[in-house]
């Protein structure tokens, strides 16, 4: 879908808002990868493409700038 079609994956939603509303000491994420390997709902409903459904390069983008801004810190 075009991009203007695209969400925000809910966890991506609550980082936002956990940052911007909810004034964290510090933030750490586990598992974030930006849809980078199939994930439990895609496996477990067989949808074809969540990839499609959101933007991965962007939230990827989003994640890495936070991380950089020491916003977040992103655990491999």
């Amino acid at each position: 879908p075009p991009i203007r079609e695209r969400h925000a994956s809910s966890g991506l939603c609550c980082v936002h808002y956990l940052i911007e509303y909810c004034e964290p000491k510090s933030i750490s994420l586990i598992g974030f990868d930006s849809f980078m390997t199939k994930n439990f709902y895609e496996n477990r409903h067989r949808i074809r493409t969540i990839k499609g459904r959101h933007s991965p390069d962007i939230e990827k983008e989003y994640l890495r700038k936070l991380s950089k801004e020491n916003r977040i810190q992103v655990i491999d």
